[in-house]
């Protein structure tokens, strides 16, 4: 048996290569799709995109399989490496079910065409291994995912599962594998596969976990610790997007900006101490989280007991919201060790609408002098104000 091995290398890498990219093209464009227009304040989920997206991910990931499939890796004569079964797996262990059954039809509908097409040479036997093979992959994946608890196990499974069947169907086709060559050429064969899968699987982990580490640091970044909120520098980068994404429109676009703080949470932090001031701020945090909509509200601890709210509303909508706050901290008192305690906020708010001349820093400075106008005349009141644009 002669290997050409410059051509069993080259071809390996294109692979190799082929794989490795299809999956992170795949994986990247779904995170994209994902936090289009979410900025990073969610988890990624693959099931979150809608179904036709996926089944043209599916599409896509089929076709670049049968790409892999004309393109095997050359053992001898009669052998050759078939990585696109590969590709087949990683949609079901990397994606989702509609991603992946629509992986495994689109690969089976393009090797029937090209079965039916008399321009492409396709012999019955290399057709009817390419549909069993598939279906094989499938029922692995589906096993895989739902009675393996780890990676490791999972690869491990569905490369036994895969390297046994391979096995019987070389005993199948050659009614002497038992002689040396062949039996040579499936050793070669084993090694080559696991190879490839291996490299493959190692380059995408470290690809999703570099990218995964760094939404993590992003996400540190981002939040306060304690409430999960927004941070301080976040609420000032938000209100900045949502007047930049204003000024695209054709028509001004209503803005609010609110700072609310807290009444005398000195006196709960003096009289309970401060792990009950922790816990008032957490109470506070999710009343907020119950009450706004992520995706055109967005809420910040600016500091200590003080928090700001970004809304995309109109001015009388937005008052409607921060009364509602106010009302459900009356309904739902806080309750700490059994003491119970109604907390009250002093509300500074602007309104405007997004323009190019407008001054940022001013919007922010009148709504914090708002608060402390609402704290001069007695506290657990809101102040508000129709701010205009003007020119920096």
């Amino acid at each position: 048996m002669q290997i050409n091995w410059l051509v069993y290398l080259n071809s390996i890498f294109i692979n190799l290569s082929i794989i490795v990219a299809s999956m992170l093209i795949m994986y990247f464009l779904t995170l994209q799709k994902l936090i289009n227009g979410k900025s990073l304040l969610m988890k990624y989920r693959i099931k979150d995109l809608n179904i036709p997206y996926q089944l043209f991910i599916g599409f896509v990931i089929g076709c670049l399989a049968l790409i892999l499939s004309y393109n095997r890796v050359p053992i001898d004569a009669y052998s050759r490496v078939d990585t696109r079964y590969i590709l087949i797996y990683f949609a079901f262990f990397y994606e989702s079910v509609y991603i992946s059954w629509s992986t495994a039809l689109t690969l089976i509908a393009l090797k029937t065409i090209s079965f039916i097409a008399p321009q492409i040479h396709v012999t019955p036997v290399e057709y009817w291994n390419n549909i069993i093979f598939t279906l094989l992959i499938v029922v692995i994946g589906t096993l895989v995912k739902k009675y393996c608890h780890s990676v490791k196990q999972s690869h491990a499974t569905f490369l036994t599962l895969f390297l046994v069947a391979k096995f019987i169907s070389y005993t199948l086709y050659f009614p002497d594998f038992p002689e040396q060559s062949h039996l040579v050429a499936f050793a070669i064969y084993t090694v080559t596969f696991i190879a490839i899968f291996v490299s493959s699987t190692h380059l995408i982990h470290i690809a999703i976990q570099t990218s995964e580490s760094v939404l993590v640091y992003k996400k540190a970044s981002i939040y306060d610790p304690l409430t999960g909120l927004l941070n301080r520098e976040s609420l000032r980068f938000f209100l900045n997007t949502v007047l930049d994404q204003g000024e695209k429109e054709k028509e001004p676009q209503p803005i609010s900006l609110a700072i609310l703080d807290v009444d005398n949470f000195k006196e709960i932090n003096d009289s309970l101490g401060h792990e009950a001031g922790d816990q008032a701020l957490l109470y506070l945090s999710r009343i907020f989280k119950q009450n706004t909509v992520t995706n055109i509200d967005y809420i910040g601890r600016l500091g200590g007991d003080e928090f700001g709210l970004v809304l995309s509303r109109t001015s009388e909508e937005s008052e409607e919201l921060l009364e509602l706050l106010k009302s459900h901290l009356e309904k739902v008192p806080f309750v700490y060790q059994g003491e119970t305690m109604i907390l009250s906020l002093s509300i500074g708010m602007v309104h405007t609408h997004t323009s190019k001349f407008f001054n940022r820093k001013k919007i922010l400075l009148r709504a914090d002098e708002l608060l402390y106008e609402a704290k001069r005349q007695g506290k657990n009141i809101m102040i508000s104000q129709y701010l205009y644009p003007t020119k920096k």
